[in-house]
């Protein structure tokens, strides 16, 4: 009779354990916003940054033909997301952290468009951007001083039959499947 009882507490004891040894926990740790709230996180090397997702505008299909190899967007939608990055200190660095734009719980493709050339003129060759969303410039962000802050235009596609895009998640740039930190609806 005390060796059945000895079993049955060393089972409780022994489960207790693995429930607070494995974390079990419903803590959601991350931070939730709406548009236009800052997010102050730890930047690359020292210091801190701070994100603001300004908003998210859904674009037309028709966007897209200002860029080359058009027949590869048939069928997407392209979503601009608006945000601003300031330096809270003087050596805080954005490139630890990315944006992810989300319909739903999918993650849209997100899509970078570099300046092209047209040298038509080759003495004077043109610069040809894409205007509709410009990206944040990175030199401009690392020659800032502390308070300043760099605006900036991220481009992201929906797959036809996606769900309206309504999420933008911040997460560590380092990582494909990293949690997310904050995110702004």
């Amino acid at each position: 009779m005390r060796l059945r009882t000895a079993r049955y507490g060393a089972a409780i004891l022994t489960a207790v354990f693995l429930t607070a040894s494995t974390g079990c926990s419903s803590k959601d740790e991350t931070q939730r916003l709406a548009m236009g709230e800052p997010a102050t996180v730890p930047a690359k090397g020292d210091g801190t940054v701070t994100f603001t997702v300004r908003r998210i505008e859904k674009g037309n299909a028709s966007d897209l033909k200002a860029l080359d190899k058009t027949e590869q967007y048939v069928g997407k939608t392209p979503y601009y997301v608006r945000f601003a990055y300031t330096k809270t200190e003087a050596d805080g660095d954005y490139e630890a952290w990315r944006l992810s734009l989300l319909a739903g719980e999918t993650s849209l493709t997100g899509l970078s468009v570099l300046p092209s050339f047209d040298f038509q003129d080759p003495m004077k060759p043109k610069t040809r951007r894409f205007d509709r969303c410009l990206p944040a410039d990175s030199e401009t962000y690392r020659k800032a001083g502390k308070g300043d802050t760099v605006e900036g235009c991220a481009v992201y596609l929906a797959e036809e039959g996606t769900g309206e895009a309504s999420r933008v998640a911040l997460i560590d740039g380092n990582y494909t499947n990293s949690p997310q930190k904050v995110t702004w609806e």
